[in-house]
């Protein structure tokens, strides 16, 4: 009596990441209002999405002359965790520059805002300034507060 086995191998996984898509908010040329840019970014956990977006926006577009850079191309600008579906986002302050008015304070947090809360798992945003929680930033907007996805920005 002769008895045949069988084994085969399944690869689980791909050479090739599964991408998502989100938007990223960028502020236009004439510091108006925010712009959503649809990008596809590595899918996974939400910390590791935000991060991926925080980057971009560090990044840039520079060659899009319909856009306006508020965040520099410096990565320790601003430095990410993300908790129980709010990103913490701490701003160090010596490495920014040029936030002097209402208006450009609000582009500036709300372009954060609203490139994190539009990736899933991330619902809020909290600021702290230079590892504290403080109630300004620029002077304008209390960052002491818990910040949602605003549209009308």
């Amino acid at each position: 009596m002769a008895a045949t086995a069988v084994f085969s191998v399944v690869k689980a996984w791909s050479d090739t990441p599964q991408m998502t898509e989100t938007n990223i908010y960028v502020v236009d040329s004439e510091l108006m209002r925010l712009l959503p840019i649809e990008t596809e970014i590595i899918d996974g956990a939400p910390d590791f999405k935000a991060g991926q977006a925080l980057r971009v926006l560090i990044n840039g577009y520079d060659n899009n002359r319909k856009i306006r850079r508020l965040i520099p191309d410096d990565s320790r600008s601003l430095t990410l965790k993300v908790r129980n579906g709010c990103a913490n986002i701490d701003i160090h302050t010596k490495r920014l520059s040029g936030i002097n008015s209402r208006d450009i304070e609000r582009l500036f947090i709300y372009q954060l805002v609203n490139t994190l809360t539009s990736i899933d798992g991330i619902d809020t945003v909290r600021f702290t300034i230079d590892g504290e929680q403080k109630k300004r930033f620029a002077g304008y907007m209390d960052m002491r507060e818990i910040f949602v996805h605003d549209p009308l920005v």
